[in-house]
Order: structure tokens, then sequence, then C-alpha cells
């Protein structure tokens, strides 16, 4: 039987330039991709960072859950076909620390 895929994408960012800086974000964030790690997880992770490096750090995330989903979906298909075990599902975990709101997190330069 194949180990299920642990995939978690965790953001952190404190030094705001235009906003009130935040101290423990970084802090927090770094204790929580450490514990995630320790729970069989692959961590993506992005410290202080502006819109261009939110959105870098998320799109790397993103390919690694969708070279999983790929290899989960070949590995239904043989399963069907009785050539292998029945993939396990995927987990996934996203946090964010820092200012924001509703569904926004806000970048280190956001006015």
């Amino acid at each position: 039987t194949s180990m299920q895929r642990r995939l978690a994408l965790v953001l952190a960012n404190g030094a705001y330039t235009q906003r009130a800086p935040l101290s423990r974000p970084v802090g927090v964030a770094t204790e929580l991709r450490s514990k995630l790690v320790g729970m069989g997880f692959e961590v993506v992770g992005a410290d202080d960072q502006t819109l261009s490096g939110m959105r870098e750090a998320a799109l790397r995330w993103i390919r690694l859950v969708e070279e999983a989903a790929d290899a989960a979906e070949e590995e239904a298909f043989a399963a069907e076909r009785g050539l292998g075990p029945r993939p396990q599902p995927l987990l996934l975990f996203f946090a964010f620390c820092g200012h924001g709101c509703a569904d926004r997190f806000f970048p280190v330069d956001c006015p």
C-alpha cells in the first residue's frame, strides 16, 4: 500500500512596509512547518513576501498537488485493472500567518 501524500503550503508575512509590522507570524509559521514535516508533510513555505513571492510559492505548491493528483489518477487506473493497490487520498494543508481579511492575504508591501 502506498503512503498517503501530504502537501502543505505555509505562508507568513510580518515585515509589512505600509501596515503595522507583526512580530510573530514568521516564528509561528516556522514552528508549524517543523511540526508538519514531523507528521510526514512535504512543505512549501515562504516568509515576508510581496505578492509575486506569495504567488510563486503558491504556484510551486499547486504544481506539487497537480503531480500528486496525476500520480494518484494513474494508480487508480491501474487498481481498477487489478494491477496495483488503490491510491491513498491526498491530504492538503494551507496556513497563512499575517494581515488579511476574509479570503485575502496581504503581501508585505500591501498599502
